[in-house]
């Protein structure tokens, strides 16, 4: 359910067409109650890049790029124009946000299988796969 940014009331919510930008389009919506129209808070409120660049960046700053060279790996490729300062501030904004949901996730094993290494180690290799997409492997014993 929309509520209004203004008056907070969810009653007389009425669509009113899309607000285009940067960032894509979006859904704008107009208050009857007090005359206002708004878009919603997403999670990227006022954010002049699109949220897939915003993410791709903080994800390349969590993979072990600095910001200057998250900074210039967008410029090469041609997806964005930002400085380093920008990126330290989405990582800063979005990374207690990504925390909160890493820690909701707790991937649940499908299915397990052996497979054993060549003769000459003397150890398995267990694979198992999570329901969330990803694959993990985990070095065991060979008396499993």
């Amino acid at each position: 359910m929309v509520t209004c940014i203004f008056c907070n009331s969810s009653a007389d919510i009425v669509k009113a067409g899309f607000r285009y930008n940067g960032s894509g389009k979006k859904q704008r919506y107009k208050c009857n109650n007090c005359k206002k129209r708004f878009v919603p808070n997403d999670g990227f409120w006022k954010m002049k890049h699109k949220p897939e660049i915003v993410v791709e960046a903080c994800s390349c700053y969590k993979r072990g790029m600095s910001f200057k060279e998250v900074s210039n790996h967008f410029r090469e490729y041609d997806k964005a124009d930002i400085c380093q300062a920008t990126v330290y501030n989405w990582v800063k904004k979005y990374s207690k946000a990504l925390k909160k949901f890493v820690s909701k996730q707790t991937p649940k094993i499908i299915k397990i299988h052996r497979k054993l290494l060549p003769a000459s180690k003397d150890a398995g290799l267990t694979e198992f796969s999570f329901d969330s997409g990803f694959l993990g492997c985990q070095k065991c014993s060979s008396s499993y």
